[in-house]
């Protein structure tokens, strides 16, 4: 039997790739940016540039991907995932839904979908969930904004409020959820805009490991933003944060990780330089 393929996971938001809105940089930089080649747009969404990388780390970001050494993990859904475009993709393997589903080369794992399922069955219902993020939105509309409520293939859900709470002002109201969904076997993560409810068993770190288990990787070292992404971080006993992102801010960055020097996009072509040195993949090296 050969040795496994050492890899990297890598969240995408926040983490390898960073919306205007995301990175505090106004459009019009951004797109002024685009124009004279020092950004890489990545993702286009209703025919506009949403979600870029650095030029600068596009080279090895592209051997990186193609040559199967990264995996991108993420909570979005499978469609929205499928939006993103990373030099050198698709990914062989990618993992969506925060955990609940693994794609290898663009099919889904059957096997870890039912392990997925039954995850998510340990906690409360969804519908449960549902009714506490909802009230709770109502009921803290005065510091959060409008709130609208969404579900991820009935995996888990998310609020997206219209603009980004104060920290200071919601840390009240966010501990207040924080401690109702933990009675429900839940777990809360604030990105930005988003406010997400997720079982406390769907996490990215499982599918990693079924990853592992199945399809011929070892993974070495893990990036990510969110609280969401600690946990594979902490898994893979190594790995990058962003600085100026939720995880470094609650002060929960796991252990092994290292904080970045720069935030917003470079950021991301920190964490992606550190990868190809620890795989030690040059630029335009696609084997494993």
């Amino acid at each position: 039997m050969s040795e496994p393929t050492p890899v990297v996971a890598s969240d995408l938001d926040r983490t390898l790739v960073w919306s205007a809105r995301a990175g505090g940089v106004p459009v019009e930089a951004v797109e002024a940016s685009l124009d004279d080649g020092r950004v890489t747009c990545v993702e286009v969404y209703e025919g506009r540039p949403l979600s870029f990388v650095a030029t600068s780390a596009e080279p090895l970001l592209r051997a990186l991907v193609a040559g199967g050494r990264l995996v991108p993990v993420t909570t979005r859904t499978r469609a929205q995932y499928e939006r993103i475009r990373l030099p050198g993709g698709p990914a062989r393997l990618a993992v969506c839904l925060n955990g609940g589903r693994v794609l290898v080369e663009g099919v889904e794992d059957a096997v870890h979908r039912a392990a997925a399922a039954r995850a998510v069955a340990a906690s409360a219902p969804i519908e449960r969930a549902e009714d506490l993020l909802g009230t709770w939105l109502g009921d803290h509309a005065a510091v959060l904004g409008p709130g609208r409520l969404r579900d991820a293939e009935r995996l888990f859900l998310y609020a997206v409020l219209e603009a980004a709470p104060d920290p200071v002002a919601a840390a009240r109201a966010l501990a207040e959820v924080v401690a109702a969904a933990d009675a429900l076997g839940w777990g809360v993560s604030v990105q930005g805009r988003k406010v997400y409810l997720v079982p406390q068993g769907l996490t990215k770190e499982s599918a990693l490991a079924h990853l592992e288990r199945a399809h011929g990787v070892r993974v070495v070292a893990a990036a990510g933003d969110s609280l969401l992404d600690q946990g594979m971080i902490a898994a893979a006993g190594a790995g990058w944060v962003p600085r100026d992102s939720e995880a470094e801010r609650a002060s929960a960055v796991a252990p092994g990780a290292v904080v970045t020097a720069s935030s917003g996009l470079a950021a991301g072509a920190e964490i992606v330089a550190a990868i190809g040195a620890l795989l030690e993949v040059p630029p335009g090296v696609t084997g494993s």
